[in-house]
């Protein structure tokens, strides 16, 4: 990361630098995040999504939180603050909880979008021909995108006012730098905010980070009711009529009924929650889910994660339904490591190239254990939980893979057959464990044993 630098920091104890070299970045502070939450979501993926809401209930010390801050603010506030950082980490996240509950307001505000005023856009865009922008706008109404110029910009500016506020009250942001959180765009179950912490110039402090809003269903769907009422009181009203002669003058050979009572209809359509999703977000909800993938990925990977394909992930917050990660853009390095997920047993359920910014997964919800019960949209006949589960048996699994696709298959089936012989002769550490990796791997030899 590309961190322009600046000569003094007005006694703040701090030297800037972003994430060009995880390594520089290890220091030694394990104690304020709470690992025992942390160790249980490391150990495997868990397809239950009620058994990762049960285990944050384990760990009450880690108050509905998972994870750590960047490493660049852990820094200052350790040469700041040596006597009480636990304290002031937990302080400094509670300073990003309180600009995510100003962001979720914003679903709120969509019951506030005018319907007369969404259905005069909608028809201009028809009679000036431009079908695909009219069919956007409705689909945006699904999202907060719809009211960003009229909503969104004074609730990102209220965010950053408050997150502003409390970092530089924490000695993290000096005087002349400020939180700018801008609109970054819209999933399934999670919306994204850019934020960046910048001076007069534009100059970023750490690198831009983004900050993913995951929905409550709930809200949202009370939210897009009420909008749905505003929108079905308008059409039956005099308003409405009034429109309705403005519009059949306006553009005579437009089918005005056909065309309000289709976006009509839509609208009613999409802004509801589909059966199927309900019951993805009933087993994988997106924040539990992502929290488990990024906090296991990391650990098996090594830590070293910054030049993978994987976007760095710093801590979910549960009680507040949002997450800090490291924002995927031309200004981080290309990655130079792609992940191999199946090494860990695991495949992407929904490799989708929205999924995938600037060489980056963005999105972990999509990551489950290849099983042949896997609970959404793939189905496989192979069966391979037992890696994400047992490094020894993902060691040899990944070896003798390895050999098969980078050498030969008839060098993974010699390899295969000597550790296969030692393990039974228990010559090798974990002899179990290695036979139960060279049976998942019997398919990359030549000949199955």
């Amino acid at each position: 990361m590309m961190i322009n630098s600046i000569n003094s920091f007005n006694n703040f104890a701090y030297k800037k630098q972003g994430p060009k070299n995880p390594k520089e970045n290890n220091v030694n502070f394990t104690g304020p995040n709470f690992t025992g939450l942390k160790s249980r979501y490391k150990k495997q993926i868990y397809v239950s999504n009620s058994h990762l809401q049960a285990l944050t209930g384990v760990y009450p010390r880690a108050n509905g939180r998972v994870g750590e801050l960047p490493i660049e603010m852990i820094k200052i506030l350790k040469t700041n603050y040596p006597n009480n950082l636990t304290e002031k980490i937990e302080e400094t996240k509670d300073a990003f909880a309180a600009c995510a509950n100003v962001l979720s307001n914003a679903d709120d505000r969509k019951a506030k979008i005018d319907p007369e005023k969404l259905l005069r856009h909608y028809l201009d865009l028809k009679i000036e021909g431009k079908h695909e922008e009219a069919k956007k706008m409705l689909v945006a109404v699904g999202t907060n995108e719809i009211i960003q110029s009229e909503y969104m910009d004074s609730v990102q500016k209220e965010a950053a006012d408050v997150l502003t506020k409390r970092m530089r009250a924490l000695k993290i942001l000096p005087k002349d730098y400020s939180a700018k959180i801008t609109y970054a765009g819209y999933g399934r179950f999670k919306e994204g905010y850019c934020l960046d912490f910048v001076n007069k110039d534009g100059d970023s402090l750490f690198g831009k980070f983004v900050i993913k809003m995951y929905k409550d269903p709930k809200r949202t769907q009370r939210a897009h009711q009420q909008f749905l009422s505003k929108l079905s009181e308008f059409i039956g009203s005099k308003d409405y009529e009034k429109m309705h002669v403005e519009y059949m003058r306006k553009c005579p050979e437009l089918s005005l009924f056909n065309e309000i009572s289709m976006a009509h209809t839509y609208l009613k359509q999409n802004l509801s929650v589909p059966e199927e999703h309900r019951e993805i977000l009933k087993d994988r909800d997106g924040m539990h889910p992502d929290a488990n993938a990024a906090i296991f990925l990391e650990g098996a990977v090594g830590g070293d994660i910054y030049n993978t394909n994987l976007i760095k992930m710093y801590f979910f917050d549960f009680e507040n339904n949002f997450s800090l990660a490291r924002f995927s853009d031309e200004t981080l390095p290309k990655p130079t490591v792609e992940v191999d997920l199946e090494k860990f047993g695991l495949m992407d359920d929904d490799p989708a190239e929205y999924n995938i910014l600037c060489g980056r997964l963005i999105d972990y919800g999509s990551i489950i254990p290849i099983s042949p019960d896997n609970p959404i949209n793939i189905k496989t006949n192979r069966d391979l939980r037992l890696l994400t589960t047992n490094k020894t048996a993902r060691t040899t699994y990944g070896n003798i893979r390895r050999i098969a696709q980078k050498h030969s298959v008839e060098q993974a089936e010699r390899t295969h057959s000597e550790l296969t012989q030692k393990a039974l002769n228990n010559s090798v550490p974990h002899s179990k464990d290695v036979l139960l990796g060279l049976e998942l791997a019997k398919k990359y030899v030549l000949e199955e044993e």
